[in-house]
């Protein structure tokens, strides 16, 4: 199937009833002429306009017609992020959607033929739907097709987080497919086998799993047999909500999740710092339409550039952290919210490209470049991680951001660089902050620089040479 001017994206592949085309930087959606029928019962039947007005589902325009199919454009997604690179609210409120958007669908004739968290995305701190070819006819005899896909890409990892550790959601890039019940189960503290969901939806289920597959063959050879109405059916999804809604990970001390709390930074210094940031974004003139906070902990520094309309992803490798600033995100009612994403990104191994061929999911360099990226406090970590040098540092924050660079320098007289470099010896002797501006004089010009008061502290604006 040719369509000139387009490009078939890389990652859509895997489902025959859409895949996505690319043209000058606007995704689109093609549905062949044999889904259309279904299509049209999920326009017709209203449930598209129920979705799409409360913010369930992506809203399209139907851009072209086709002998073969439909050209649909969907509203475009700022930025794509994926499973493993989400905390556990996120996944928590990507699988709410799924059930929700499923009990919705059943009221209205029609069913979710997958449950791919893939097919979910998030726009700042709200999550959407985004495959509008992945409905299907409600058929009230059989059991939900996607339900095992739901359970090991949503019930799976998100009650291994829960139960043991949220460091286990980077289960979810080594198993793209979900997380297999078998090891889940393997893994969950016997415990778990005395709460009746878990039980029912893990430990029951390889069981449950070969019986549906005969009573799948039984039903379809005998439409007589009815033995899942369509009350059934949403009480079923009813009891996964409520499963999921029960699920809340046990708090985890970590190094980074209370930073700004026990840490030397005075509450002066930190408005001293927000106050120098918005003052640097002021400053520019041409439009900062893209920004990354890398090292954001709890995403204090990335409500700045997102107040500003400025699309902010707030990394972190810190799971706990990352949890928490979603959960704060969720309790705020500002429209800011919308412009924030806060993603689990370890800037030392950072999501590469994986899947099919290496492409299927994009690693985070490929997805969009910024044009601000802010480092705050974050140097001397990779410095005293890994032993990068100032000028791997420099070149890497060159490479990657389109325009500017907001970064915070911690002098080698400051507490924090002693505990870290505690009985290192002479090993970072090299770190100080005239090796740090003659590295980054290559490839940036100063636009501004300012000692934090009171500190061993010093904020750098560099514009990209």
């Amino acid at each position: 199937m040719q369509f000139p001017g387009f490009e078939r994206t890389s990652s859509s592949f895997r489902d025959p009833d859409g895949f996505i085309l690319k043209k000058e930087g606007i995704y689109h959606r093609f549905l062949p002429s044999t889904y259309l029928p279904i299509y049209q019962l999920l326009v017709e039947s209203g449930l598209y306009q129920q979705l799409t007005s409360e913010g369930l589902l992506i809203k399209h325009e139907e851009t072209d017609r086709f002998n073969n199919g439909l050209l649909i454009t969907p509203e475009q997604i700022p930025f794509i992020s994926y499973p493993y690179e989400w905390s556990f609210q996120q996944l928590k409120d990507a699988a709410l959607l799924t059930l929700n958007i499923q009990y919705k669908a059943i009221e209205k004739g029609l069913s979710l033929k997958d449950a791919s968290a893939y097919n979910v995305q998030f726009i700042g701190s709200n999550p959407v739907f985004i495959d509008t070819s992945s409905f299907e006819p409600f058929e009230q005899q059989l059991p939900w097709k996607a339900y095992g896909q739901f359970c090991q890409h949503f019930l799976s990892p998100l009650v291994l987080m829960a139960k043991k550790d949220l460091r286990l959601g980077n289960l979810l890039s080594t198993y793209i497919e979900g997380i297999p019940l078998d090891l889940t189960v393997k893994l969950l503290p016997f415990s778990s086998r005395f709460n009746f969901g878990l039980l029912t939806h893990l430990y029951w289920h390889a069981k449950a799993i070969t019986q549906f597959q005969h009573k799948h063959t039984a039903v379809k050879n005998n439409p007589k047999i009815n033995s899942f109405s369509k009350q059934k059916h949403l009480h079923f999804i009813q009891h996964l909500l409520g499963v999921i809604n029960s699920l809340a990970p046990v708090k985890q001390k970590t190094v980074w999740d209370d930073y700004y709390q026990n840490h030397n930074y005075t509450n002066t210094s930190i408005s001293f710092k927000k106050a120098w940031i918005q003052s640097c974004i002021a400053r520019i003139k041409s439009p900062i339409k893209f920004a990354w906070d890398m090292g954001a902990n709890d995403g204090t520094f990335s409500m700045i550039p997102a107040e500003k309309g400025i699309y902010t992803i707030a990394m972190d490798f810190d799971r706990n952290a990352v949890n928490e600033h979603c959960k704060k995100l969720n309790q705020l009612a500002k429209p800011y919210i919308s412009n924030l994403l806060p993603l689990v990104i370890d800037v030392l191994n950072p999501s590469a490209g994986i899947g099919w061929n290496n492409e299927e999911k994009s690693g985070i360099f490929l997805r969009g470049k910024p044009d601000l990226i802010m480092a705050m406090a974050l140097i001397h970590h990779l410095v005293q991680g890994i032993n990068l040098s100032f000028d791997k540092l420099a070149a890497f924050f060159y490479e990657h951001t389109q325009t500017y660079l907001l970064i915070e320098f911690i002098g080698e007289d400051d507490s924090q660089w002693k505990k870290l470099n505690m009985n290192r010896g002479n090993l970072f002797n090299w770190y100080n902050e005239e090796n740090f501006k003659t590295a980054f004089l290559k490839h940036f010009d100063i636009v501004n620089v300012t000692p934090i008061p009171d500190s061993a502290r010093t904020l750098y604006m560099f514009r990209r040479k």
